[in-house]
């Protein structure tokens, strides 16, 4: 038996570096970015620097931003801003009143867990899912500006939020598919953005960041100073910045958008009194809501002149409203507010224990800040030469929040900095066998991260953790969550202790907290603590004994470090002061419940639903628009008024050109009367008339385009190669050969002969053929012609002088440069290639190049190794284009297995005798993106390349299986089909995308997972659809043996097995990619094959396959919902190849998830490589 191998070209992944800073305001939301060496904000879609945080619905569709304020005026009863005071909050809780006062026309309802949930007309939303669906739009923004895939965020956030609201907002995240790296409250971001840009010393210097935003008011008071690490023993680094956040203080019941809801009163009143009205005509949503938007502008205008304009046109009942509104008047309204602006500075000054002399500067932030009144009165109090205006009141947050992200990452090279942040609430633990006072865990300043421990006595306990009484956060209820320890009396029973002896010896229950950096709150740990006993009398002595065996060791007997047990009646060391007993800890939410992990895969789906028909629909219309410009260029090119379009006419045939006005007219008609209400698949079909009609005749111009490049290039060559022979006879002497000889002179020249030769008839034969006819030669011949005279030219030029005593010796044979040969073509890692790698004979009379590509191996030589060990293969052949292919078969062929080895290049007919006769064809053969080129420009080589080896197989294998390993399988498959079919050979049963690798590292990573990674083998994951990223659906659920995962586990399982080979690109660190174990999956595969087909055992295999002409193909559209024509399934192989396609099997509603985000991807894969696969035949 026959294999035939070729090496796939390594596929270098561009990592994506940067990182998403989101300064989650009450009404705007900032976006940052830093990666790729700058840092900057990102815009909206309206190109405004801040992103309203508003979210809204207009029958089916979702808005953000701008376009969700506006639409409020209209449908203010599913338009939801200021989400920031509904975080983490009950329905019961003031801000929640708050904010149903100012916008009343919202429906909402009440959930299980007590928060409130926003209606829209056809669904009802978490704040958590519509705070995601602000964070999935901010990256989408980030994305689409910086060209990158976006997964890292840091947030900056309140500093006096809880750890209720700071785990609804990670909920949020995690629902976004964000990973957050970092929480940073909003005063500390700004301390981050200042410290960046200045300079200090060792002394700190003191700042109060007074925050004025849009619901709330804080003041953070921080030290700034710079330290010299030590000294190392090559040099010293920079100096390091050190911030430490000292104490805050806040309002949260108080902010702009109170003075909104206070200049709509005015302009009410005003209102009415124009038209002598009463105050029912408030309960209108839709013109109360204009007016709030009204009285936020006029509130800005405000900001900088003593009085304006409110003007709006049709306010209730067609009345139109106009007033003049002053500042005095303003003030006058919210003057009960006065004295509130400036008190969270006084009360952070009380708190810290510092006077206004003491401090530095007071930064202002917040857009609030730079309204006269409040910035007014927070100058009369810290006096006008306190006050900082130098860092950009709206930015600054959101800036330090991404500098801050920066440090978390070796990608980026930033300021030494160390954050320090306080803690905002004094927290205890109660419970009975706690003291009587409690156990006070931190105190408000407390520095983070910080951590504590509660003792009790020697029994199972239930204890909470809560706020103090004099720190319970605002909206809060002390309580925060109750840990439960059990697991105390059977260690007691293990040590013969019963509860008394146990407190009699100080036994004591030990229970972990810690206040983590993120502000957040978590149990660590539960321990039975046992102190040393000091003697071996009475119950001292029982514990003597224990401490002596060991916790689990027989009476009298000790293990040692090996694990091997020896007589010991040794005393219990003096050393042994203690040992620790792990317990069974469980916490439990004391009050508010955080969403489960049930309810996240709830929202996940409904938020995925949202997104995918969203993205659907902005593609229908993208397709449409693309449609309708197209037949408008379409009837330009027809007409050619002024000859612009002379080539393509030129090359079309009048029934052609028939054919496409015809097509054109019906497509026009089509479009007024029905395309507006069209489907996707509609359009597309529409659209797929006219390019049937218009493609042949475009890649005949890019032919004449590429082949009259191609010449170009060649007749450089040759001119090069001329002026070079005429220097080199020149220079050349018979006593200096030291860089080529005369031999190497004449061969060149000898093959310019040649290839001028053969050039010249033909140009003049292709000169007098059609513009639609194919011509004497093709780009092909002309790029391998030139390419063999570049190659010998540059061989000659670049080689370095050899030594005397090398020069001397002349051959006529050409030195290898190959470090490491491999049978096909193959890309090193830096970055060089083989020709084409197509496998095509060369055109008769083509003068072939020689090749002196330096490849490194890869999937290739790994592969034919396994390959050469199977015992049922009795032949293996490998081919490439380049020489090296023979030592890498003379290499193999030493292996004492039953496989002759042999090696074949595009000479002498070796692609006919490497396929002749063969049984199975394996074809990893691909070249790399190179710089500047488009991954479209990737796929259409490789396209061109598995067309052209599916062309020699039809040819010279047509009976062989065929496993395509080349990328993208998703699309390079349906080329070898389209091919195959063209050439009448094509059997559904032995054509085979091979996705085994997907599979592979399926059963290791969930063997990880479940912590028993030496038991891959015994876990089957079926892995379905495609075999690139999201078309990549492991089916988890269908796991033999059945296994448990869900949650953030499950998600971080399945992007490991879709993203798998980023991970070993990125631990190569740009040696290379997943070779070695392609190769493996590779082989698996093979042998899977080889024992089905040709040493009768059948086996079932999942691989990637053309469904309709397959048995059972035709019921896996029923088992996903949509007819895919290909499919990655499990297949039951047999001695004809595919014996049957087996059902897909039941799906968790987490995988229909994937199932329905893989779709539209895959179909745009298999319509590339059919389009491809059809139009190049």
């Amino acid at each position: 038996m026959r294999i035939w191998a070729l090496i796939l070209a390594l596929i270098y992944t561009v990592y994506a570096t940067s990182i998403l800073s989101i300064d989650l305001g009450s009404d705007s939301l900032k976006i940052g970015l830093i990666g790729s060496g700058n840092l900057d904000v990102v815009l909206d879609k309206d190109s405004s620097r801040k992103l309203l945080s508003t979210v809204g619905f207009k029958g089916d569709d979702r808005l953000f931003g701008k376009q969700a304020l506006q639409n409020s005026n209209k449908n203010p009863d599913t338009s939801y801003p200021h989400l920031k005071m509904l975080i983490g909050k009950t329905a019961e809780a003031d801000s929640t009143q708050r904010w149903e006062a100012i916008f009343p026309a919202v429906d909402n309802s009440v959930t299980d867990r007590g928060t409130l949930q926003l209606h829209s007309h056809k669904d009802a939303y978490a704040i958590e899912e519509l705070l995601a669906m602000q964070f999935h739009y901010a990256r989408q923004l980030a994305q689409m500006q910086s060209g990158e895939t976006i997964k890292d965020v840091v947030l900056t956030l309140p500093p006096y939020f809880s750890t209720y609201e700071r785990q609804a907002v990670l909920d949020a995240v995690n629902l976004a598919a964000l990973q957050p790296i970092a929480l940073i409250n909003d005063g500390t971001a700004v301390a981050v953005n200042y410290a960046m840009t200045r300079s200090f010393d060792s002394t700190p210097a003191s700042y109060v960041i007074y925050d004025a935003g849009a619901s709330s008011l804080s003041a953070t008071f921080v030290e700034i100073s710079s330290h010299s690490p030590p000294k190392k023993r090559f040099g010293s680094k920079q100096n390091t910045t050190e911030i430490n956040v000292i104490g805050t203080a806040y309002d949260d019941s108080v902010g702009g958008v109170d003075l909104d809801h206070r200049l709509r009163d005015i302009l009410a009143d005003a209102f009415e009194q124009q038209h002598n009205l009463d105050q029912s005509w408030r309960g209108n949503a839709r013109a109360w809501n204009k007016l709030l938007v009204e009285a936020n502008r006029v509130k800005h205008i405000l900001s900088a002149n003593s009085e304006t304009q409110a003007t709006i046109e049709g306010l209730h009942d067609e009345l139109d409203f106009k007033s003049t509104v002053s500042r005095e008047q303003f003030k006058a309204a919210i003057e009960d507010y006065q004295m509130r602006w400036s008190a969270p500075i006084s009360e952070v000054l009380a708190k810290t224990g510092r006077g206004i002399d003491g401090v530095d500067a007071v930064i202002l932030t917040g857009g609030a800040s730079r309204i006269p009144i409040i910035q007014s009165q927070v100058r009369a109090f810290v006096g006008d030469d306190k006050i900082s205006t130098s860092v950009n009141a709206d930015e600054s947050a959101v800036l330090g929040a991404a500098f801050y992200g920066a440090t978390f990452s070796k990608s980026f090279r930033t300021k030494p900095l160390t954050v320090h942040e306080a803690s905002v609430y004094s927290m205890e633990g109660v419970g009975m066998d706690v003291s009587e006072h409690g156990t006070l865990l931190w105190k408000e300043g407390a520095s983070l991260p910080t951590n504590n421990t509660i003792s009790l006595p020697p029994r199972d306990a239930t204890v909470v953790v809560k706020y103090t009484a004099d720190s319970i956060p605002h909206d809060q209820q002390a309580a925060y969550m109750q840990l439960n320890v059990t697991g105390v009396d059977g260690a007691l029973a293990e040590m013969n202790l019963s509860y008394e002896e146990a407190a009699a010896a100080n036994v004591r229950v030990d229970i972990g907290v810690e206040h983590t950096s993120f502000s957040l709150v978590l149990p660590t740990a539960a321990e039975l603590v046992v102190p040393a006993p000091a003697s071996h009398d009475g119950l001292t002595g029982k514990l003597k004994e224990w401490f002596s065996v060991g916790a689990g060791g027989a009476k009298g007997e000790e293990k040692n470090e090996n694990g091997t047990t020896t007589d010991s009646t040794t005393p219990t060391p003096p050393h042994a002061q203690e040992k620790r007993i792990k317990l069974t800890l469980s916490s439990l939410p004391a009050s508010l419940q955080p969403m489960t992990v049930d309810l996240k895969g709830e929202s996940m789906n409904k938020l995925m639903a949202l997104n995918y028909a969203e993205a659907m629909e902005g593609l229908r219309e993208e397709t449409f628009n693309g449609f309708e410009s197209k037949l408008y260029m379409l009837k330009a090119l027809i007409e050619n008024v002024d000859g612009k379009y002379d080539a393509f006419h030129n090359a079309t045939l009048p029934e052609e050109m028939r054919a496409l006005e015809s097509a054109h007219a019906t497509a026009l008609t089509w479009l007024d009367e029905e395309g507006w209400s069209a489907t996707l698949e509609q359009i597309q079909k529409e659209a797929t008339k006219i390019g049937a009609i218009e493609q042949p005749v475009k890649e005949r111009i890019r032919n004449g385009q590429v082949k009259a490049a191609a010449l170009g290039d060649l007749q450089k060559a040759l001119f090069a190669g001329r002026t070079f022979l005429k220097e080199a006879r020149k220079n050349l002497t018979t006593t200096d050969e030291s860089r080529y000889s005369f031999k190497e002179v004449d061969e060149f020249e000898a093959h310019l002969f040649q290839t001028e030769n053969w050039l010249r008839p033909l140009m003049r034969k292709d000169g007098e053929a059609k513009p639609w006819e194919e011509g004497a030669y093709t780009a092909t011949e002309l790029e391998v012609a030139g390419r063999s005279v570049q190659d010998f030219f540059m061989e000659l030029t670049e080689r370095l002088p050899r030594k005397a005593e090398e020069s001397v010796t002349e051959s006529a044979t050409e030195s290898s440069q190959s470090t490491t040969s491999a049978p096909a073509s193959e890309a090193s890692s830096s970055g060089t290639h083989s020709d084409n790698s197509s496998g095509t004979q060369d055109t008769p009379g083509t003068p072939t190049p020689p090749n002196k590509s330096k490849s490194s191996g890869g999937i290739g030589q790994p592969l034919s190794l396994l390959t050469a060990q199977n015992p049922h293969i009795g032949e293996v052949s490998l081919f490439d284009v380049v020489p090296s292919v023979h030592g890498v078969a003379a290499d193999l062929s030493h292996l004492d297995g039953t496989a002759v080895v042999k090696g074949y290049t595009k000479e002498n007919d070796g692609l006919k005798h490497a396929l002749t006769g063969a049984n199975v064809v394996i074809i990893p053969a691909g070249v790399p993106r190179k710089p500047g080129m488009t991954r479209d420009d990737l796929f259409k080589i490789n396209a061109s390349i598995c067309r052209d080896l599916a062309t020699g197989i039809a040819d010279y294998a047509p009976d062989a299986i065929v496993g395509v390993v080349s990328n993208p399988v998703n699309s390079t498959v349906p080329v070898f089909v389209e091919t195959l079919k063209a050439k009448g050979v094509f059997n559904a049963r032995k054509v085979f995308g091979v996705t085994t690798l997907d599979i592979v590292r399926s059963s290791k990573f969930v063997a990880e997972v479940l912590g028993k990674p030496n038991e891959a083998p015994q876990y089957t994951i079926p892995v379905i659809g495609g075999h690139s990223g999201k078309t990549i659906i492991p089916v988890i659920s269908q796991s033999q043996p059945k296994v448990d995962i869900s949650g953030d586990k499950l998600n971080t399982l399945v992007n490991r097995i879709q993203f798998g080979g980023d991970e070993v690109v990125k631990a190569k660190d740009g040696a290379g990619s997943a070779t070695l174990s392609m190769a493996y999956a590779g082989s698996k595969f093979l042998n899977a094959v080889v024992s089905s087909v040709y040493a009768d055992k059948p086996s079932v295999i999942q691989a990637y396959v053309y469904l309709p002409e397959l048995p059972g193909g035709d019921a896996i559209k029923n088992d996903i919902g949509k007819d895919v024509s290909y499919f990655s399934v499990s297949l039951q192989l047999g001695k004809s190849g595919v014996e049957k396609v087996l059902p897909v099997g039941p799906l968790s509603d987490y995988e229909k998830g994937l199932l329905q985000e893989a779709l539209p991807e895959l179909d745009a894969s298999i319509v590339k490589g059919v389009g491809f696969g059809k139009s190049s035949l």
